[in-house]
């Protein structure tokens, strides 16, 4: 009986192996390093306290004198789920929506929901879609798509312009 002597591998292939590991565990290490940065980041978030009444939003309004941020999301939207997930999360903005609007969340999920009649009325052509009111619910203005944190920040700032220019111009 004949043995085959055994077989050995060449270097270049024990070093092709050892380089994927070494890809592999580094890209592990990057996205482990991400997840802990962005987990760090949200300590700081605030949750936003939505109502989900337009009455009871425009009450608050009236009575606190805030605007109201409206969002019309619906969870079967990848740009809404985006929004509420990546964006609205973000400590700035999750902290100015709070401290500065009253939010007003329009889950139009439902065709024959209370809040997609609402959004109707409203003439939502598309979600998800924003829209700032003053506190006499005035539309000041709206934006349809999912903005990045920067700009849906300007955004915010331009329409709080605009609130308080309205407001100093009604006394």
């Amino acid at each position: 009986m004949t043995q085959t002597p055994p077989k050995h591998r060449s270097p270049r292939v024990l070093l092709g192996a050892i380089g994927i590991t070494v890809v592999l565990l580094f890209a592990l290490w990057q996205a482990a390093s991400r997840t802990s940065s962005t987990q760090q980041t949200l300590v700081n978030a605030v949750d936003i306290t939505w109502k989900h009444d337009f009455q009871t939003a425009s009450q608050a309004a009236s009575e606190s004198n805030q605007p109201v941020l409206l969002l019309a999301t619906a969870d079967w939207c990848p740009p809404c789920q985006h929004l509420k997930k990546e964006v609205l999360v973000q400590p700035r903005v999750s902290q100015q929506i709070q401290t500065q609007f009253v939010p007003l969340k329009l889950d139009v999920t439902e065709p024959d929901s209370v809040a997609t009649r609402k959004s109707d009325e409203l003439g939502v052509q598309g979600i998800p879609t924003m829209i700032i009111f003053d506190s006499q619910m005035n539309e000041i203005d709206r934006v349809v798509g999912a903005l990045p944190e920067d700009k849906l920040l300007a955004w915010f700032d331009k329409c709080l312009a605009k609130v308080k220019q309205s407001a100093s111009m009604a006394r």
